[in-house]
């Protein structure tokens, strides 16, 4: 590999990072939207699925009348709080990365722009 191919590569990988730091950018919103409303649905479906789950009439009067059906709903709201904890810590996380975003972005092109004022100088 040449000099001039290594120089190639390297500014096609450079140019790929800044695509996707800056889609990245762009998508924030969508993920912070995502973000809150794990917040908000995934503690209501845990409170739902745990109201029926500690209902004992309702749980005992399933499985006697049904008992396919009321092991069927009992498989589905152990999935659901399951999911939804998922989700909960997903949310988290990513809400976490994403309140230090605006920071690191703004790092990034600063750096980036001081970066290319430097080379343009040479």
């Amino acid at each position: 590999m040449g000099k001039d191919e290594k120089n190639e590569e390297r500014t096609s990988l450079l140019e790929t990072i800044d695509d996707l730091i800056y889609h990245m950018n762009d998508a924030r919103l969508t993920f912070i939207i995502m973000s809150i409303s794990s917040f908000i649905i995934a503690p209501i479906a845990i409170i739902v699925a745990l109201v029926f789950i500690f209902h004992p009439a309702l749980i005992r009067l399933m499985l006697i009348r049904e008992p396919v059906f009321g092991i069927i709903f009992t498989i589905y709201i152990i999935f659901t709080v399951i999911a939804s904890l998922i989700w909960l810590y997903v949310g988290l996380r990513e809400y976490r990365f994403l309140s230090k975003w605006n920071e690191r972005f703004k790092k990034y092109t600063s750096l980036k722009e001081r970066i290319d004022r430097e080379l343009q100088k040479e």
